[in-house]
């Protein structure tokens, strides 16, 4: 009994080092998230909002992006970012970013249902009816 007793001992505490290192990453991660989606940015904007956004490119010539949200069953679960040479502002372009952010979404699974808030829930389920 002895001889098993430090063994356990030894055994116990790398699983509790183990747990709270996991659950710091988990709150990074949740923090990082958080940044993300209160960031003042197109993909960001898109996701709050469920909506297109276009940003437009900074010179004649250059490129400018198209950001779509991907939708799942009951909220937003991502968006497709796609760099865009001319034509952002273009209907069809617009229209066919929709169509394979729409495709995407049926592979891409969602977020757990832990890590959305209800305000958030809420937020995506209004901007998705209107």
């Amino acid at each position: 009994m002895r001889r098993t007793a430090p063994t356990l001992e030894g055994v116990a505490a790398p699983d509790r080092a183990a747990a709270t290192v996991s659950e710091q990453k988990i709150n990074q991660y949740r923090k990082r998230r958080y940044e993300a989606l209160h960031a003042e940015n197109a993909a960001a904007n898109a996701w709050r909002t469920g909506q297109l956004a276009v940003v437009p490119a900074a010179t004649t010539g250059g490129q400018g992006a198209i950001v779509t949200p991907l939708f799942g069953l009951h909220s937003c679960i991502g968006v497709l970012s796609a760099e865009v040479r001319q034509g952002e502002n273009s209907p069809s372009v617009q229209a066919v970013a929709t169509m394979i952010a729409a495709q995407l979404s049926t592979v891409v699974p969602a977020w757990p249902a832990g890590s959305l808030t209800p305000a958030d829930r809420a937020s995506s389920s209004a901007a998705r009816s209107a």
